[in-house]
């Protein structure tokens, strides 16, 4: 009966660790896309939706977001965008919330935030 209560009592506890986490995740994602949407850069300050929808006109973009590290604060997103013919893009950005930096995940995610931060009429 004992090792039984025991065995419970460890599945219980490692249930409650794992939602905790998972509670912490969603917070740090959400954190994650709210940066993202909240970045202006260049003359005059355009968002990285603003690039990726001038680059896709008519478009619709979807973003998500996937913890690498609780520990270090980074979260990969996402950027998808599927055009009219249903031609799906994808970008990717690291976000650093430790100190709310968004960097590229890849080429094209380096090139958008090149576009968003350069001078454009």
């Amino acid at each position: 009966m004992r090792k039984a209560l025991a065995a419970l009592s460890v599945v219980a506890a490692l249930i409650a660790i794992y939602g905790i986490r998972r509670r912490f995740a969603a917070s740090d994602e959400r954190a994650a896309l709210q940066l993202l949407e909240g970045y202006r850069g260049g003359t005059p300050p355009r968002s990285i939706r603003d690039v990726l929808l001038t680059r896709h006109p008519g478009a619709v973009v979807e973003l998500r977001a996937k913890e690498e590290s609780g520990c270090f604060h980074m979260v990969h997103v996402t950027a998808e965008v599927r055009d009219t013919n249903g031609v799906v893009a994808s970008y990717g950005f690291a976000i650093d919330l430790g100190d709310s930096r968004i960097g590229p995940a890849d080429e094209a995610g380096r090139k958008v935030i090149e576009e968003v931060t350069s001078a454009h009429p």
